[in-house]
């Protein structure tokens, strides 16, 4: 600055009225920075809990009881149904979504295994010790697809201790100019490892009933024999049912099949078969033949899809309920050679209700999945609740039917439970099931978008807010 400026900016100041500059200006200004503060905080937290509350319908419903311990192993007392969205197509078969599906088996031991899907089911199995749902991609499932043995069925089974995992398996892709490799698959859910059973016959083995005997040791399968077996295309001749049993060294015995077929099988701790068929039960792989009459059955009223019964330890039977609404559990004493119903309670199932044992806790009481009958008519009936459930046998000193624990799904959003499997070696009468924390799933496309499109709506709202705010302050000012 030049020496003449320097006189002239003085000389100007010299004449220039006097400022008066208010006392409290500097409280004021420190006031208003304090607002600023005040409000954008605000806004944050907004945001915040704009996203908490989208996030929160993630999770699903909670339960009302507290979580059970870390490490206890346990079957959940709420069994829900996978996102059908978490599904996808993948040339002509269904596998999980990338984000959700697992090849490693090395989960831990399993408290339930069931198929999840609508009309196509893939496999899903429960941890015990934790409650984490498992979307598994099994080696060579094929599962109840065009090639697989009924619409109904899922060859799937855990068993009764929930370290092992048995499947059916094929490999599709094979040439077409040899049989179809097929067979079982036996996963170990603590190592991982997986043993293959290969079953040979025409072009290739559907299986689609697998059952374990109560200790684990001894597995019976029933299924078809092909003489077409492609991706696209399944075809089996007359007589083409076929059944066998695998002991403990993993190798498949054929198990004889009367002309009418079995409609259901089961194994004791033997490895003796039972085999029911419309009328009546009999007995194969021990040191002769038994054979029971069923008085109380019709022939339509057994399961139809080659579905086993659940064995008791002591070689005691349950076998499915029938169809609706003349529901019962048929119960059969092969020591008394005795077959002796026991009948759904009214209420709650004043229209019948599907019944399917899936395993026994002692030697007096099963545990059944029982589905509710709602607007049984000729043209069918609607499914209602359903529930796990420990119902005593015709000839125990107590009389039980005890629901102890619900299957919670949303048939538009989510997938069926299909073919449920339990290991009821977890299970005891006094504390039959335990509650675990909701699943947690991948956000969908549209969650994403209502999070994402929230969240700015809110940081709009609030800068809105705080512009309109500041704009006032300074016309009062």
């Amino acid at each position: 600055m030049t020496d003449a400026l320097r006189e002239e900016l003085a000389r100007i100041g010299d004449g220039a009225a006097p400022v008066t500059v208010a006392p409290d200006v500097w409280a004021r200004g420190r006031r208003a920075r304090r607002r600023d503060r005040v409000v954008l905080g605000a806004a944050a937290l907004t945001v915040l809990v704009a996203l908490a509350g989208l996030g929160l319908t993630v999770r699903g419903v909670a339960h009302d009881a507290a979580p059970v311990g870390t490490g206890v192993e346990a079957v959940p007392s709420v069994i829900q149904g996978v996102p059908q969205r978490l599904i996808r197509n993948y040339e002509s078969g269904e596998v999980w979504d990338r984000r959700v599906g697992e090849t490693d088996l090395a989960i831990g031991r399993g408290a339930m295994a069931f198929g999840s899907g609508q009309s196509v089911y893939e496999p899903v199995v429960v941890t015990a010790a934790d409650g984490v749902y498992h979307p598994l991609e099994l080696p060579g499932w094929y599962g109840n697809t065009t090639a697989g043995f009924s619409e109904s069925n899922v060859p799937l089974a855990l068993s009764p201790d929930g370290a092992r995992l048995a499947w059916a398996w094929a490999d599709l892709d094979a040439p077409q100019r040899s049989p179809v490799p097929s067979g079982i698959r036996i996963g170990d859910l603590r190592t991982g490892h997986v043993r293959t059973i290969r079953l040979v016959g025409r072009d290739g083995i559907v299986v689609g009933a697998i059952a374990w005997s109560p200790d684990g040791r001894w597995l019976v399968w029933q299924g078809r024999m092909q003489t077409t077996w492609t991706r696209d295309t399944t075809r089996s001749g007359p007589n083409s049912e076929v059944a066998g049993r695998i002991g403990p060294g993993g190798v498949s015995q054929a198990v004889p099949l009367t002309q009418t077929s079995s409609v259901a099988l089961a194994i004791e701790n033997s490895g003796r078969v039972l085999l029911v068929g419309s009328h009546g039960w009999s007995t194969w792989g021990g040191r002769g033949v038994d054979r029971g009459f069923l008085r109380t059955r019709e022939p339509d009223t057994l399961p139809g899809d080659g579905t086993a019964g659940a064995m008791s330890p002591a070689g005691h039977l349950a076998l499915a309920g029938g169809v609706v609404p003349t529901s019962a559990v048929t119960f059969v004493n092969t020591g008394s050679r005795a077959a002796l119903d026991r009948n759904v309670p009214d209420p709650p199932y004043s229209e019948g209700a599907l019944i399917q044992p899936v395993g026994w806790i002692d030697d007096d009481h099963v545990v059944v999945v029982a589905t509710a009958a709602h607007d049984v008519s000729d043209a069918g009936w609607r499914h209602g609740e359903t529930r796990l459930a420990v119902v005593s046998a015709p000839w125990a000193s107590d009389d039980v039917w005890k629901p102890v624990a619900s299957f919670d799904t949303d048939y538009e959003k989510t997938g069926e439970i299909k073919a449920p499997t339990v290991a009821v070696d977890l299970m005891s009468l006094d504390h039959p099931t335990r509650d675990f924390p909701a699943p947690t799933w991948p956000w969908s496309d549209e969650r994403k978008a209502a999070v994402i499109g929230g969240a700015a709506l809110a940081v709009v709202a609030v800068l809105v807010f705080v512009v309109s705010h500041r704009r006032g302050r300074r016309l009062r000012d």
